[in-house]
């Protein structure tokens, strides 16, 4: 239930974590501070992000921000190796 309650907080928020994919070095930093490679799933909605914020403090490149609107997804190929 608290897994529920934190995507639905997360889901209507004004404000979703978002990745500037230009500046990204695709270093998967930031799925290593969550539960699940949450960012790199190219689904719309993401029920495992609970906007935690553990990913803004890892990424080396400060890509990633909460930011008013909709999450971005990442370009085909971005976490291909």
């Amino acid at each position: 239930m608290v897994g529920l309650v934190g995507w639905l907080a997360e889901e209507i928020s004004l404000y979703k974590i978002n990745v500037d994919y230009d500046v990204c070095i695709a270093c998967e930093a930031c799925p290593s501070t969550v539960m699940n490679a949450i960012l790199k799933q190219k689904q719309k909605t993401i029920p495992d992000c609970f906007a935690c914020g553990n990913c803004l403090d890892v990424c080396p490149m400060n890509a990633v921000h909460f930011q008013r609107g909709k999450r971005n997804t990442p370009p085909t190929g971005k976490f291909d190796k």
